[in-house]
């Protein structure tokens, strides 16, 4: 129960401060690369259905959240939108999907519904390779 605490309340933190701190920056071709690289490793980690520390998973999810914070605070800046409410919406969406992807996680307990989750890993692992390879296309 602590771990889903953890990331329920770092994520979408860590998502906001990077909202704003990519205010300040410039698009850059390693954004989608490196978000793409974040979504195989959380893919990877699903499917592997491995315990992982507590330290691990927040320190995952603040780099989560800042990274791709601060690529939603790039796109916000790029179409000049304010970002008092579209950052604050964003910061609440990832708090409302994480607390329901997770309590659905969590309440598996069936070995069945455990390979469901599984196997749900291994898709995010191959989305995550999908748009590594739409990222690195030559332009």
């Amino acid at each position: 129960m602590g771990l889903v605490l953890l990331a329920l309340f770092a994520l979408p933190a860590a998502w906001l401060c990077g909202c704003v701190v990519g205010r300040i920056f410039a698009p850059h071709w390693i954004w989608p690369v490196a978000s793409a690289a974040l979504t195989v490793a959380i893919g990877v980690l699903a499917a592997a259905d491995r315990p992982l520390p507590p330290a691990v998973i927040g320190a995952f999810a603040i780099v989560l959240g800042l990274w791709n914070g601060s690529w939603n605070g790039i796109e916000i800046a790029r179409a000049s939108a304010p970002l008092t409410g579209n950052a604050l919406g964003a910061a609440a969406a990832v708090f409302v999907l994480v607390a329901l992807v997770s309590a659905l996680a969590a309440a598996v307990r069936a070995p069945a519904g455990r390979i469901a989750v599984r196997v749900g890993g291994s898709w995010i692992g191959a989305a995550g390779l999908f748009m590594l390879g739409w990222a690195l296309r030559p332009a």
